[in-house]
């Protein structure tokens, strides 16, 4: 099994923190495919999380239409 890189300047090309913010200041959502679907700060209180939690509920709701079964990469 190939060993990945994942050092802090490809994530950080990759993910893109919001200026003036470090990678870690963030939590990422990625899809299995590699897609960076979502970014939210990594401190959220209790508010913001409720409003992460809808974000992410339809976001799943969303995927359900062009998630599809057989998918490359999937283990299929």
């Amino acid at each position: 099994r190939p060993r990945r890189c994942a050092c802090a300047a490809v994530l950080r090309g990759w993910l893109q923190p919001a200026p003036g913010h470090a990678l870690q200041d963030h939590l990422y959502v990625v899809d299995p495919q590699g897609h960076w679907m979502m970014r939210m700060p990594a401190g959220l209180g209790m508010a913001d999380a409720g409003k992460a939690k809808r974000d992410l509920d339809r976001l799943l709701r969303a995927s359900a239409s062009w998630d599809t079964a057989g998918r490359p990469g999937d283990g299929e």
